[in-house]
Parts: structure tokens; sequence; C-alpha cells
């Protein structure tokens, strides 16, 4: 059974009377642009600093600075993805210089 939002923050005022410590943690959201939007409203709530963590996709408030732990996690839009891939791209392209070498040894 779904509970109401309001059912949810009586568990959680509840929870927090008892000294409870508050992580909130959105999942699926889908673009990067999207769940940047998002932490950066939760960091001006809190007034905590943003962490940025592109290897799991997700934006956190820094924990030591913010009342309330918060993660966002996302996944990458189509747009997002081939950006990416063309800087990864770009990145291997300037670490592998092939001046110089003869093209006939790698046919």
């Amino acid at each position: 059974m779904e509970k109401s939002i309001e059912q949810k923050l009586d568990v959680v005022r509840e929870a927090l009377e008892k000294g409870a410590d508050v992580r909130l943690s959105f999942f699926r959201i889908k673009s990067k642009g999207e769940a940047k939007d998002l932490i950066n409203h939760f960091s001006k709530l809190t007034g905590a600093s943003i962490e940025d963590n592109d290897q799991i996709e997700t934006f956190s408030l820094n924990v030591f600075e913010s009342p309330v732990a918060c993660s966002v996690y996302y996944t990458l839009s189509n747009e997002e993805k081939r950006e990416k891939l063309l800087n990864e791209l770009k990145v291997m392209e300037e670490d592998v210089d092939l001046s110089g070498m003869e093209e006939e040894n790698y046919a």
C-alpha cells in the first residue's frame, strides 16, 4: 500500500524526534542536467557544497557541511552519452601520437 506524503512525513517526524539522521536519495533521474538542478536546490537549502562523482553518475551534498545527507543518482541522456563518448575519444586521440609511424605496419 502506497503511503501518502503526510503519512511519510509522520514517520520521518517521529524518527527525527527519536534522534534519527536523514538521508535523501533520488534514483532514476533522467539526465545529468536534471540531477544537477535537483542537487543545487538542496545545496541552497542546506548551505552544503556539492560533490560530483562521474564514475557512479551521482551528485551528493558534502556530509560534513549538511544536516541532511542527500544523493542524486542519474542516467545520462542520449545527448549527454554522445558528448561523454566524444570527449573520451578526444582524450584517447591526444594520448596516442602516431606521427612518424609507417601506415602499412597497421593494416
